[in-house]
């Protein structure tokens, strides 16, 4: 699915709960939460669907108790953090964003303003956080695909010349070599990215 998509579904889910907050329907913000819990249950193997769902829950817990003022205003940073280390870093930016937008709407007081601007000030460090996981994400993929590539290759080119009762040291040192070198030119890739 597209990060554009991706981003158009947590929009969604803030919009709908701020619309419900608004609706003289609050009074069933409970029951309407035991169902969400319940179908998030049911699709917790859907992974896109299940971080939709449980965005919509807090969103809908959040708008529901006061917005800005809500005593559950700190699942907002837990919601954020959790699009950080799941999603692309612009879509944990463009979520911030738009939850900043909507929760400006509850502001009544400077006191109120504080909150506000937290999350704020949490949006580029979940960004940062995001990129981050990105770029550990990416170098655990380059290590296991080196290990199961080039080092096992040249660990079995190793063991299968060892087992000859006249080994051939050419090979022998050639595969150790190039396993050297493709690990020294793996660690210069990661420190690059440092």
């Amino acid at each position: 699915m597209s990060q554009i998509a991706i981003i158009g579904f947590f929009s969604l889910t803030s919009v709908l709960a701020f619309l419900w907050s608004l609706s003289p329907y609050t009074y069933f913000t409970p029951q309407l939460l035991a169902v969400i819990g319940l179908i998030t249950v049911i699709f917790i193997k859907k992974r896109l669907l299940f971080y939709q769902l449980i965005a919509l829950l807090i969103n809908l817990i959040i708008f529901s108790t006061g917005s800005v003022h809500s005593v559950f205003f700190f699942l907002a940073y837990f919601l954020l953090f959790l699009i950080a280390f799941q999603y692309q870093p612009a879509t944990a930016l463009s979520v911030s964003l738009i939850q900043i937008i909507l929760l400006s709407q509850s502001l009544n007081s400077a006191s109120s303003l504080l909150p506000l601007s937290s999350l704020l000030l949490i949006s580029p460090f979940s960004w940062f956080i995001s990129r981050q996981h990105l770029t550990l994400s990416r170098e655990e993929t380059d290590i296991l695909l080196w290990l199961n590539l080039k080092f096992k290759t040249g660990i079995k080119v190793i063991i299968n010349s060892t087992r000859d009762p006249n080994p051939d040291l050419k090979v022998i040192r050639s595969s150790a070599t190039n396993l050297l070198h493709s690990a020294d030119k793996l660690t210069q890739e990661f420190q690059d990215d440092l």
